[in-house]
C-alpha cells in the first residue's frame, strides 16, 4: 500500500510540475513575440543568455541580416524562429537525412524568405553513408557506438562544402552560421 500511495504522490508532484512548465512557457510567449518586433528595441538591460538570437541582433547593433546559414537544420526549428527575427534575409537550411529533409521542408513552407537544401555541409564534397538513429537529433556522419540504430538502416547523403555551395549560390557574405553538425561542426567550417 504505501508503494502506490509514494507512486501516487510522485506522479502528482510530476503532473505539478508539468503544468509549472508549461504555464511558464506560455507566460513567455508574448514577451518572446514582442523581441521579434523589428520596432522593438534593442535593450541593453535585458540579460543576455536568454534568447541566442535577440542576443545576435544586441551584439551586431542591427536586426539587418542579409544571409543567414542554418547548417544542421533537423526539422526547421531555428529556421522558423531566425525567419522571424530577420524576415528581409535569405536563410538557407541545410538537413542532409531524406525524411527529417522532407519534414523541415513541410514546416518552412510558408516562408518566403527561406531555402531548404538536402545536403550536408563538410570538408569535402562527396557521398557518404549515415547510420540512421531512433531521433533524428542523433544522426550524425560520426560512428555512434553509443546511439540506438534504426534496426542498421542507412542512407546515402550528399556532402558539399561551404565554398563551393557559396559559389554556386552567388553568396559572398555569411551574417549569421548556426551549425548544429552533430560532432562534425569544425568540418563544417
Amino acid at each position: 500500500a504505501n508503494r502506490r500511495v509514494g507512486s501516487n504522490v510522485s506522479r502528482g508532484k510530476s503532473r505539478r510540475m508539468n503544468i509549472k512548465y508549461h504555464l511558464g512557457r506560455m507566460a513567455g510567449w508574448p514577451v518572446e513575440r514582442l523581441m521579434r518586433m523589428g520596432w522593438f528595441p534593442l535593450l541593453s538591460t535585458y540579460r543576455l543568455r536568454a534568447n541566442w538570437l535577440y542576443d545576435l541582433c544586441r551584439i551586431a547593433g542591427t536586426r539587418d541580416f542579409r544571409t543567414v546559414f542554418d547548417v544542421g537544420a533537423n526539422i526547421g526549428q531555428t529556421t522558423n524562429d531566425a525567419s522571424g527575427y530577420f524576415p528581409n534575409a535569405e536563410i538557407h537550411s541545410f538537413e542532409p537525412v531524406n525524411e527529417t529533409f522532407l519534414s523541415l521542408r513541410k514546416n518552412v513552407r510558408r516562408l518566403r524568405n527561406v531555402h531548404v537544401h538536402k545536403l550536408a555541409m563538410g570538408r569535402q564534397s562527396g557521398f557518404l553513408d549515415i547510420e540512421l538513429q531512433n531521433s533524428s537529433f542523433f544522426n550524425s556522419l560520426l560512428l555512434t557506438p553509443n546511439a540506438s540504430a534504426c534496426a542498421g538502416r542507412v542512407e546515402r547523403v550528399e556532402i558539399t562544402t561551404m565554398d563551393e555551395f557559396c559559389a554556386a549560390h552567388q553568396i559572398d557574405f555569411i551574417d549569421v552560421l548556426k551549425t548544429d553538425a552533430q560532432g562534425c561542426d569544425v568540418d563544417v567550417l
